[in-house]
């Protein structure tokens, strides 16, 4: 029931800055090299620069948004947490020989 509001939301995001920045570049493709620009105004230092970055920026945010919020590494450490506490009483009840057999075959 979540998943699809989360597509959803993703796609709108993708298409509001897709379009935002569509038309920032434009804008500054007029400014910058087709020569709207002041001759006085520098290029260098201009916040129309950081502007385009910070744009990309969060267009790469929502482009990275996962529709399932959990990753291998995350999973890998909540195996780890969740088994941790086992150990003791694995160490217990199985032989050296099990635990050894069981280690290579999670290994190999």
């Amino acid at each position: 029931m979540f998943l699809p509001t989360l597509v959803a939301a993703k796609r709108a995001g993708l298409k509001t800055y897709r379009l935002l920045a569509e038309r920032y570049v434009r804008a500054s493709d007029r400014k910058w090299v087709s020569g709207a620009a002041r001759p006085s105004e520098p290029l260098l230092g201009t916040p129309d620069i950081r502007s385009l970055a910070d744009l990309t920026y969060a267009y790469q945010t929502v482009a990275g948004m996962q529709l399932v919020p959990i990753n291998w590494r995350i999973a890998v450490q909540l195996a780890i947490v969740t088994l941790l506490p086992l150990t003791p009483l694995a160490l217990t009840v199985l032989s050296d020989a099990e635990i050894a057999s069981m280690l290579l075959g999670v290994l190999f």
